[in-house]
């Protein structure tokens, strides 16, 4: 691949949104669901964000604030 072709990212590989991350990983295990019942997700990834925001930011606090008992008791 030549310097010409090679995109730089300004955001480190390793550095991650991760609300962005969480939204999208729910959405594909609401999409696996629809699949493995026969049926099309009625949803696109932004239709599915904004319909269930509530619902993944409850999920989402609820996952880290387990995460972080986790480590506080591991510590």
């Amino acid at each position: 691949m030549s310097e010409e072709a090679t995109i730089i990212s300004p955001v480190p590989r390793g550095v991650r949104k991760p609300f962005r991350a969480f939204c999208s990983e729910q959405y594909y295990v609401n999409r696996d669901e629809y699949f493995a019942f026969g049926q099309d997700q009625p949803y696109i990834m932004e239709e599915y964000v904004v319909a269930n925001l509530a619902l993944l930011k409850e999920l989402y606090r609820s996952q880290r604030d387990s995460l972080k008992k986790e480590v506080d008791t591991t510590a």
